[in-house]
């Protein structure tokens, strides 16, 4: 073990030493890299996974010297929490998109936890959800990997090559670049020397098993003072919903894929939006993973990005946003209205703001409309308290509010699970509760309910102010319990939570679970809170007047107008849904149709079943049944002749007859949902009408997993074949129906 440590010590040394020698000497850096390679080939083989440890993302475990030998292989040594880790995944995701398994990359998360709600599995799949992770995770929860491999920060990416033996250490985010060329250098050696395997992996991704709900991983919450109406981010289907008290959908603004772009509320795309913000007529949201700040203008229905660097009248240098995680409203120095934005920067550990109109700042500074300012933070990550503001320092600040009337922003910081307090007149940062004495150490975390730095949290993600009682109410994620904090006192007590992971919401708040709540906020009166439930997908509502707990049952009325019918759920009545009697192509009755999906282009609607996925409708020509008739529905799907594309037999392609409306009774009725392992061997429902006379749609959703030749491209084909049916007297007694589907 000693001589591995010596060895591996000797890696990390020649890692840096190569990255100087490369930045130095950029013209050699291919032959510099190849002599690192040749150095350190045959030097230290890493010792193989332990037995015992969970995996995701894999239908076993992995065994580094028979799954992984003639692979180059990453290991990813990260955390849920760290938002340097998360910064690092895109760099793995667009590494994994142009070198595929078989071509002889792997990359492998090694989960090494720092927060001990980080050690579950379940919490560690759920992250593995959110963050889109389409590689092998395994959970190191007792560092065992970790320590082997002498990782000291979190990320650290170590590159091994078809041996398992260590190559290249890097330390830390923003090394995409050295990455890239590494890991190209190394594919580009070992293929010259035939030691490349192109063989495949037993994958299972988790996010194949996802059940479709309203919302997806919720991050944040915010209350219309004005109007009472909540905007939720929906962070992980891309979205914005807007509801009323009663959890009706009123708004659904962005189209739910991953993106960027400004526009309508049908064309906007978001990319996991966090922090939520109402200010007069408009909705202010930190778009987290596009770095930048947006604005929702619900007059003219648009989107409009408005922050997205360092921006100051005073200075040209512009610096990106880096993972804004909450937004909230506050009043310039004698000000009376709100007009400026504070913004918790989590990946720069600062608080920054953004100016919407001129205005004077403490210590005789000023900005000009559409400043975007660091105001608090050295940038360094830590716990530092200090009457200056650039002098004190934060820890992945996620949750930020604002007393008013005292002229104090509330700051949830996650990563020294504390919540710290910035003075608006005048820049002083000090703590409230939580955290430690020592500003360098950010392991100070348990579930202590006590006076300042006594007490403890866990990872805490939002704040709220209610005005009512003069509390802060703070969603103390890792703890999974909602906490009260007065700021007068310093008292730290449980709100709402038993401090166990759980979907219980209803009842008694001692006794109410939550799983990872990440945003709080309050009511225009006081008396509610709203949480923000985010591995639970939900909305809970806390009564602090009758002590108790229930869940918003979020709904998309029937009778609104979606606000995109190209989003991923359909608010309101279904597009394209036409009235009896005034259907095109409606069958006279007698006649038989030939049902062929339509070569025209489809409307995009969803599912009503699937609100986290667009998917296009192809319509049938509709069909005409008498009461009490029997329906046989047949699906036939095919693939373009002479097409390279194949179903793939194990992943999990599937197939879901959704009956709409009240035609169809339960006498009888199949299996209504199954796997599609073959296109072969289709499905053949039977469907009994009701003795009344309505209209109705069958749909069939389906999805399919498709590969090219050699798997070199592999995609997923989403989509729903519609039969619309009229219950009428002179309908048909029994029909035989085939839907036949070209999948293109």
């Amino acid at each position: 073990m000693e001589e591995m440590s010596l060895k591996m010590e000797a890696v990390v040394s020649a890692s840096f030493e190569l990255d100087m020698s490369c930045s130095e000497n950029v013209a050699r850096s291919d032959d510099l890299i190849h002599e690192h390679i040749c150095k350190f080939e045959r030097y230290l083989t890493v010792p193989e996974f332990p037995d015992g440890l969970e995996w995701m993302n894999t239908s076993r475990a992995l065994s580094l010297r028979e799954d992984l030998r003639g692979k180059i292989t990453v290991l990813d040594f990260w955390t849920y929490c760290c938002i340097n880790c998360m910064r690092t995944l895109p760099d793995l995701h667009e590494l994994e998109k142009f070198n595929s398994i078989e071509s002889g990359l792997v990359v492998i998360g090694i989960h090494s936890a720092k927060f001990d709600n980080e050690k579950d599995v379940e919490n560690i799949r759920n992250a593995v959800i959110r963050y889109n992770i389409i590689h092998p995770v395994l959970n190191d929860r007792d560092m065992i990997v970790w320590n082997q491999l002498l990782v000291q920060a979190w990320p650290t990416l170590v590159v091994l090559g078809p041996e398992n033996q260590a190559l290249f250490i890097l330390m830390g985010e923003g090394n995409k670049k050295k990455l890239f060329r590494y890991v190209k250098s190394a594919l580009t050696y070992f293929k010259d020397e035939k030691r490349i395997s192109h063989h495949s992996l037993p994958l299972r991704l988790l996010k194949d098993a996802v059940v479709e709900s309203p919302l997806l991983f919720p991050g944040k919450v915010a209350v219309d003072r004005s109007s009472g109406v909540i905007a939720i981010a929906d962070t992980g289907h891309n979205r914005v919903l807007v509801v009323n008290s009663s959890g009706e959908v009123v708004h659904c603004i962005g189209r739910g894929r991953r993106g960027l772009e400004d526009g309508s509320f049908e064309a906007a795309l978001f990319h996991a939006p966090q922090g939520v913000c109402w200010l007069a007529e408009f909705l202010y949201v930190a778009d987290t993973e596009n770095h930048c700040i947006r604005k929702i203008d619900f007059q003219s229905r648009t989107v409009d990005t408005i922050a997205d660097g360092d921006v100051d009248s005073r200075d040209r240098h512009v610096r990106p946003l880096k993972s804004p995680w909450d937004i909230s409203a506050t009043c310039s120095p004698g000000s009376s209205t709100e007009d400026v934005l504070l913004i918790a920067m989590a990946g720069a550990h600062q608080i920054w703001a953004l100016f919407l109109r001129d205005a004077k700042w403490w210590r005789n500074s000023s900005y000009g409309e559409g400043s975007c300012v660091s105001i608090a933070g050295s940038g360094a990550e830590e716990n530092r308290n200090n009457c200056y503001a650039n002098r004190a320092a934060f820890a992945q600040p996620s949750g930020v509010c604002v007393d008013g009337g005292r002229h104090l922003a509330y700051v949830a910081d996650s990563e020294s699970s504390s919540v710290r307090c910035l003075a608006l007149d005048g820049g002083a940062v000090t703590g409230v509760v939580g955290g430690a004495k020592d500003p360098c150490d950010l392991f100070a975390f348990d579930d202590i309910d006590a006076v300042g730095v006594n007490a403890r949290l866990q990872h805490p993600l939002g704040v709220a102010f209610n005005h009512a009682d003069n509390m802060v109410y703070v969603a103390d994620s890792y703890n999974h319990k909602i906490k009260r904090v007065d700021p007068d006192t310093k008292r730290c007590s449980t709100l709402a939570g038993n401090g166990s992971r759980g979907r219980g919401g209803a009842g008694d708040m001692a006794e109410a679970s939550f799983n990872e709540p990440g945003g709080v906020s309050v009511s225009p009166c006081g008396t509610h809170l709203y949480v923000a439930d985010t591995n639970n997908n939900a909305i809970k509502v806390i009564n602090l007047e009758e002590k108790s707990i229930k869940q918003l049952s979020i709904t998309f009325p029937k009778a609104a107008v979606s606000d995109s019918h190209k989003s991923d759920v359909a608010v309101g009545s279904r597009p394209g849904h036409v009235p009896p009697g005034s259907r095109p192509g409606r069958v006279p009755p007698g006649s038989r149709p030939e049902h062929v999906s339509p070569g025209s282009r489809p409307e995009h609607v969803s599912p009503g079943s699937h609100p986290g996925r667009i998917s296009p409708v192809h319509v049938f020509p509709s069909v005409a049944l008498t009461p009490g008739a029997k329906l046989t529905v047949e699906l036939d799907l095919r693939l373009p002749a002479g097409g390279m594309a194949q179903l793939t037999p194990d992943s999990p392609s599937t197939w879901q007859f959704l009956l709409r409306g009240s035609s169809f009774d339960s006498r009888g009725e199949e299996a209504l949902r199954g796997r599609l392992t073959s296109l072969h061997a289709m499905p053949r429902v039977t469907l009994h009408v009701a003795d009344a006379s309505s209209a109705s749609d069958v749909d069939v959703d389906c999805s399919l997993y498709l590969c090219e030749a050699q798997a070199t491209v592999c995609y997923m084909k989403s989509f729903v074949l519609r039969l619309p049916v009229v219950v009428t007297a002179d309908g048909l007694c029994d029909e035989e129906i085939k839907l036949t589907h070209v999948v293109s």
